[in-house]
């Protein structure tokens, strides 16, 4: 499937050591999904235009990935401006120290 929705799915694990499913209440979003066929990686988004603009730019739009829950612990996402990748983690430290090594923190994506 998608290696980075397993990336992010290894790293919660790896951080938490445990893997827990909420249910999705009402108040849940859509997260949707983009894959550049160049670069061969997904983009994952709550943003209709930030997906119609890499939609515009070659990326192909792949629909919904999932429900993601309007409360509980934030994902955070960050951009290398090096290699032009995107990272998601739940764990504060971790962001701080992407940020210290020249990530670009691009506020809470879910």
């Amino acid at each position: 499937m998608c290696k980075l929705k397993k990336f992010v799915l290894f790293g919660i694990v790896g951080i938490t050591g445990t893997l827990t499913f909420q249910s999705v209440n009402a108040d849940a979003a859509t997260l949707l999904r983009v894959y550049n066929p160049n670069s061969g990686e997904h983009h994952y988004t709550l943003s209709l235009t930030e997906r119609d603009s890499l939609v515009q730019g070659g990326w192909k739009n792949e629909g919904n990935a999932w429900l993601v829950p309007d409360q509980g612990t934030p994902v955070y996402r960050l951009y290398n401006p090096n290699a032009g990748d995107h990272h998601y983690t739940l764990d504060d430290s971790e962001k701080t120290f992407l940020e210290s090594s020249g990530w670009k923190y691009e506020g809470i994506s879910w």
